[in-house]
């Protein structure tokens, strides 16, 4: 239990760590009046700076435990200073005043958080992640460096999620790492229950929230070091970016738009199917009054956030998508690749 308080701790201060380095990225743009908005916007965009701080130091050899933990500490106390600005500022939702099923839903959506920060204090088990989430990161930091793991047919995939479980072995050992997913998690939960309030209010909200998170399937998802939580918070806050730039045309949040679309096409392939997906719905409903510069302003950001893993990819192997198109596979991910997929149900038949 005290190894776990101590993890939840460290898990708090990597939210103010995020806190404080998106703060720092993003101070040149305007803040959306939206002050939930503005604070998710500035957690989820200090992730990803951390993730391709520690993507560019790892690939230059420079993956060293003393160098993270000083920017983590300086990071964190930037967060510290914000989070108190931003709370002096923060009204709490008046609970005695829900209605009886609103209330049971907020107990339900707690109940499933606490469930959830309990089971990621466990040891690792996910297969996925004893292959290559939280396997290949351990390497890494053995290493003090990033490498190209030839044997892993998956390490070619973006890696955004796994470089934050990299500086969570940094921070402490690979259950902290853990926690990274998890956070990101929460991130995509609040981003989901902010953006539903705006659309159809508090009720809607919670519904949707629990929904979302308040179930076994995404409980899992969010304890088991994958990446499709933070595939979640990416499109989760690109949309409710959209959502301001169409209602308000505020340009930063297209702008932030941009950034969150670029990432979630940096955690993973199928990112880009959410980044079509995302592109289609905002041109959709913002085509008449979109201009050159609001193209530029989004899809700028979004390039330069997803490009590095793809880049990566076309220098190691010569094509930005190995391995899953146009195939280009080499012989010992090949293998593991035909055994991985060999291990999901029975048969490939229509019927099966």
């Amino acid at each position: 239990m005290v190894e776990c308080i101590a993890h939840l701790g460290l898990a708090g201060l990597t939210v103010l760590a995020w806190l404080g380095l998106g703060s720092i990225l993003l101070a040149p743009l305007s803040a959306p009046a939206d002050r939930s908005l503005d604070a998710l916007n500035r957690v989820g965009a200090g992730a990803i700076g951390f993730a391709l701080l520690t993507f560019a130091a790892g690939w230059s050899g420079a993956l060293h435990r003393p160098a993270y933990l000083s920017v983590f500490a300086l990071a964190a106390l930037a967060g510290f200073v914000v989070a108190a600005r931003l709370a002096s500022k923060l009204r709490l939702p008046a609970v005695g005043e829900w209605r009886w099923w609103e209330r049971a839903l907020g107990a339900l959506l707690t109940a499933s958080v606490v469930l959830g920060a309990l089971a990621t204090c466990a040891p690792i088990s996910s297969p996925d992640a004893l292959l290559y989430h939280a396997a290949d990161p351990a390497l890494f930091e053995g290493a003090n460096r990033i490498f190209e793991v030839t044997w892993n047919s998956s390490s070619y995939e973006p890696f955004t999620v796994e470089m934050l479980v990299l500086d969570g072995l940094l921070l402490w050992n690979p259950v902290q790492g853990a926690f990274a997913p998890f956070l990101l998690a929460l991130l995509a939960l609040a981003a989901v229950l902010g953006a539903a309030d705006r659309i159809a209010g508090r009720g809607a909200a919670l519904l949707g929230g629990a929904i979302f998170f308040a179930q076994p399937f995404m409980v899992w998802e969010a304890t088991s070091v994958f990446v499709e939580p933070g595939l979640a918070a990416a499109v989760a806050l690109a949309g409710w970016n959209l959502l301001r730039f169409i209602r308000h045309h505020e340009r930063s949040a297209l702008v932030l738009g941009g950034v969150f679309t670029g990432s979630a096409a940096g955690m993973k392939y199928l990112g880009l199917i959410a980044a079509l997906a995302l592109v289609v719905a905002g041109v959709t409903l913002a085509w008449r009054r979109l201009t050159r510069s609001d193209l530029l302003a989004f899809a700028a950001p979004a390039l330069l956030i997803a490009l590095p893993w793809y880049v990566k990819n076309a220098i190691l192997t010569g094509n930005p998508l190995y391995p899953h198109i146009f195939g280009g596979l080499n012989e010992s991910a090949a293998a593991e690749l035909e055994r991985s997929m060999g291990d999901f149900g029975h048969g490939r038949s229509v019927l099966d």
